[in-house]
């Protein structure tokens, strides 16, 4: 995004650090993998009683794999056949709840990296294209699988993200009570969600300070201590995460993941960002320079994350004069925030391209 807000890209959403980190979450522990019935008998191979029975692919979840194959690369391009393929899964079948969720997902994808275009027309005629599908999916996900906190979540960033960039309250309002719902049902996954709309909310805003407290109590819980909200050491705190096998649960969402190896560092780039906005400079300096805690002991085996660069050129740049941009009336001089145009594919994709 150019500046805080008037990218047409951000129509799309800063909020998707994790596009499909609800779907991470969910699918990490599956198995998907079969015995194959084909292996020979021999003498040290005893026949079985019956075939072993396989479970058929079904075509929601090939057209998974090539989403997440397309995340994983940062390949944007496959987003306008993805989102075709699962608009006309969930018409085939519009019980297909997965199917719709990633009908959302994959859409908001598409509009929140359209940046990657240089003509802003193209990238105004995807989100009209575009928007008002994921929305309803989004929607329709949510009555189908109220009870998914994950999906709320998620639902929440977007109506909150959204209501902010078209000025309709009624849309962030709704955001809040979704937010409340899902803080309500398991506040570690909301309060995880809620941190993402720090990238869209303006800083003078009581959402702003919300969600910031939000970052502050899901820091709390994922390490079930209190973090010094004045001189918080984040690097502390990653050492009282545990190990990757200690991320089970909604504790899934505090670290990160084989889909999702660069979560950690996103999110502390993106709170760095939010305290820089405030006006805390040292607190937004340790943020940072917790990256590099990660970069040397990553919690998942992955290459080097594609958009350090970001954080060293926050730690080589004047954050007091960063912080000063927010004070002025005019968004299109706030400072840059995040990772621009890679704002889904910043903590799954191992390249930038």
């Amino acid at each position: 995004m150019t500046k805080w807000i008037s990218s047409a890209a951000a129509r799309g959403a800063w909020l998707v650090i994790g596009i499909a980190g609800a779907l991470a979450a969910c699918n990490d522990d599956d198995d998907t993998t079969t015995p194959d019935p084909s292996t020979p008998n021999t003498p040290n191979t005893p026949a079985p009683t019956s075939p072993t029975p396989t479970t058929p692919v079904s075509e929601t979840q090939k057209a998974e794999d090539r989403f997440w194959a397309a995340m994983g690369t940062a390949d944007w391009q496959a987003t306008e056949g993805l989102v075709g393929t699962f608009k006309d899964l969930k018409t085939k079948d519009p019980n297909d709840v997965r199917a719709i969720t990633l009908h959302g997902l994959t859409s908001l994808w598409r509009i929140a990296e359209s940046d990657r275009l240089a003509d802003p027309q193209q990238i105004q005629a995807i989100t009209q294209a575009t928007a008002p599908g994921m929305m309803e999916s989004l929607e329709a996900a949510h009555q189908k699988d109220p009870k998914n906190t994950v999906l709320t979540s998620f639902y929440a960033t977007v109506c909150v993200d959204f209501g902010t960039f078209s000025k309709n309250e009624g849309l962030v309002a709704k955001g809040r009570a979704l937010f409340a719902q899902a803080k309500a049902e398991d506040p570690l996954i909301g309060n995880s969600f809620q941190i993402l709309t720090l990238r869209t909310l303006p800083p003078n805003s009581a959402d702003f300070d919300a969600a910031l407290e939000a970052s502050w109590q899901w820091f709390d819980d994922c390490a079930k201590q209190k973090i010094d909200r004045e001189s918080p050491d984040f690097e502390g705190w990653l050492k009282t995460l545990g190990t990757i096998d200690d991320f089970k649960g909604s504790r899934k969402f505090c670290g990160d993941t084989d889909k999702a190896p660069y979560a950690l560092r996103t999110m502390l780039l993106t709170v760095g960002d939010a305290l820089v906005a405030k006006g805390k400079v040292e607190a937004a300096k340790k943020a940072y320079l917790a990256t590099h805690v990660l970069r040397d002991k990553p919690f998942v085996p992955a290459p080097a994350w594609p958009h350090a660069d970001a954080v060293e050129a926050r730690l080589s740049s004047n954050l007091d004069a960063r912080a000063k941009s927010y004070s002025d009336p005019d968004p299109s001089k706030w400072a840059e925030m995040g990772t621009n145009p890679s704002s889904c594919t910043v903590c799954h994709a191992t390249t930038a391209k």
